[in-house]
């Protein structure tokens, strides 16, 4: 429960706002110092709630290596996992971590063949589907199960941008080198410390590093941002007796349209590949990749978006591929169902002065609401 331990007689605003108010009656002037209060309190209380919502308990001293260690001892004590095999991965993953490289355990780096196939087999006479060519799939690991997706999702966005002919030269340093989860955490870090996004470093306390916070989409536009790409953050929100998933479908479809007109080029049945970004997106409590659309050629509307989802296992996702199943992998709009989304894109390489701009988050985003029904 929130205390407010802050004393009326002592409080910093009343002594200032005493000094700068001679005039006012005290009766005003006591109403004006209740409201500022009250207003602070308020404040106060609503950073709480957000450091809660993001797990930023300080008690937790479990961190993504002890996490993985702990995740593994108990699958050794339940033999699904051998004493060999638990010293090899673990001495994998702390050499993975020492270099600050993700150690390729949860990937799936042929995802966007495999996807193409899988589409390719199903995709009916009356639909067409766009996806990203170079998307790949990390999913949850022992070591960030229950709380990594955003950082996986930021290996997916880096690993096939890094692959991009338009991103390639820029993120060179990236390729076949995706950071870990440790390491993700650090340059967010590095990021605040230039100015980067000074109200989201204090809602999770200035630390990510070392502890198991959740992100969201402002530290990805955050991270991303600092690696000089150009990149749009999105706010989809509903409004009363509305839908938002109907504006975010559209906006999806007209951002994976804008790729080699493919708005024209597509054509019944088939399944075009685009050298378009993949999408952050984020949701209350998770947040997935966008990595393709499907478009219903008669009403020539998006009817599902293609996701990835870190929430799912290497395991899991090779049985949806190999098993011929879409529906895990293929969101229709009904699926859709939270109250506001946030999207996280990038359009470019970024400018001295976009760089520059883009470390005031909150002045950039872009806001969209649904229509009223």
């Amino acid at each position: 429960m929130y205390k407010n331990t802050c004393q009326k007689q002592n409080h910093p605003v009343v002594l200032s706002m005493m000094h700068w108010l001679p005039h006012v009656g005290l009766h005003n002037t006591e109403r004006m110092v209740e409201e500022n209060l009250a207003k602070e309190a308020a404040e106060n209380l609503q950073l709480q709630l957000l450091q809660e919502e993001f797990n930023c308990d300080p008690n937790d001293k479990v961190t993504y290596k002890k996490q993985a260690k702990q995740v593994m001892e108990k699958a050794v004590g339940r033999k699904k996992m051998t004493t060999t095999e638990y010293y090899r991965r673990r001495f994998e993953m702390l050499e993975s971590l020492e270099q600050g490289i993700d150690d390729g355990s949860t990937l799936t780096p042929d995802f966007a063949f495999k996807l193409s196939k899988l589409f390719n087999q199903n995709t009916r006479n009356n639909t067409s589907i766009i996806l990203n060519s170079t998307s790949v799939h990390y999913g949850r690991g022992a070591g960030d199960s229950g709380w990594g997706c955003g950082f996986r999702n930021l290996q997916m966005m880096i690993s096939s941008l890094a692959a991009l002919p338009a991103y390639r030269d820029h993120l060179q340093q990236f390729q076949d080198k995706i950071p870990s989860i440790p390491k993700l955490q650090s340059l967010i870090e590095d990021a605040w410390a230039i100015g980067f996004d000074p109200r989201g470093r204090e809602q999770l306390m200035g630390k990510l590093v070392g502890t198991r916070k959740w992100i969201g989409a402002t530290e990805a536009f955050v991270l991303l941002s600092s690696l000089h790409l150009h990149c749009k953050i999105v706010d989809f929100h509903s409004r009363s007796g509305s839908k938002v998933n109907t504006e975010l479908f559209k906006w999806v479809l007209k951002y994976f349209q804008k790729d080699l007109n493919q708005e024209s080029l597509l054509k019944p049945g088939s399944v075009e590949l685009a050298n378009i970004p993949i999408l952050y997106l984020q949701h209350h409590g998770h947040s997935r990749s966008v990595c393709g659309v499907q478009v219903n050629m008669k009403t020539k509307a998006a009817s599902h978006l293609i996701v990835c989802d870190p929430g799912m296992t290497k395991h899991q996702l090779s049985a949806a591929l190999n098993g011929n199943k879409t529906c895990s992998l293929s969101k229709t709009l009904n699926s859709f169902k939270e109250e506001k989304y946030q999207v996280v894109a990038v359009v470019g390489i970024s400018t001295t002065e976009q760089f520059e701009r883009q470390k005031d988050v909150d002045t950039l985003a872009e806001k969209i609401y649904s229509q009223k029904t």
